[in-house]
């Protein structure tokens, strides 16, 4: 759906470009060093037209947080007046592919303090994920190694269960009428090129 209001974070608006120790981002230059996290969001967008056809547009925006927890946002839309431009969406992907790697190091630095420090995950008293175990302990105090799950990569985080569980038919039920139970995912919005990297090759994670 196109949004009435003109792009506030588009790249003509903010000046934002890539520098050799860097970037640029309305009028101010700030250091790779200064990163502290990353995200993306991207959508892909179907308009269909009666009797014409349908159009494909992609929208998508970065948020660069920096260390004194500034969001610097930049994207791409569409808006009433504008139809998202495939090569400003291009522009800003590759930048983003950029910024990821130039900070790539100290962002995995920065969560391995963290985890060593608290021994693990918490994702909000839902279930933790050891470091030391290599297990998972969900909410109901049941702890299980993470060889015992079955993972799977979803868009913005990677979803699992038990190994050859089949929920009972009040559950399945549950489910279907209420979404409830919620299914267990491990949310990766943030720095996801890093959490993803540290799910593999630390915790031994694998999925399909």
């Amino acid at each position: 759906m196109s949004k009435v209001l003109p792009q506030k974070n588009s790249i003509k608006k903010t000046g934002f470009r890539i520098t050799d120790t860097g970037f640029e981002y309305r009028s101010s230059s700030y250091l790779y060093t200064e990163i502290k996290h990353l995200r993306r969001c991207a959508v892909n967008l179907t308009t269909t037209y009666v009797g014409v056809g349908s159009q494909q547009d992609t929208e998508i925006s970065i948020i660069i947080i920096t260390n004194d927890d500034k969001r610097l946002i930049l994207s791409e839309q569409n808006t009433t007046f504008h139809t998202s431009d495939p090569e400003a969406v291009e522009f800003i992907k590759s930048s983003f592919k950029k910024l990821q790697s130039e900070t790539h190091d100290q962002r995995y630095k920065r969560w391995m303090n963290q985890i060593k420090q608290d021994d693990g995950l918490n994702f909000g008293g839902k279930f933790f994920l050891s470091l030391t175990n290599k297990s998972i302990k969900t909410n109901n105090r049941e702890e299980t190694p993470i060889s015992g799950f079955d993972f799977k990569r979803i868009y913005g985080g990677i979803l699992f269960k038990k190994k050859n569980y089949s929920p009972p038919i009040y559950l399945k039920l549950l489910k279907y009428l209420f979404g409830y139970p919620k299914s267990l995912i491990i949310p990766t919005p943030i720095d996801e090129d890093v959490l993803l990297f540290i799910l593999r090759n630390n915790f031994g994670i694998r999925w399909t």
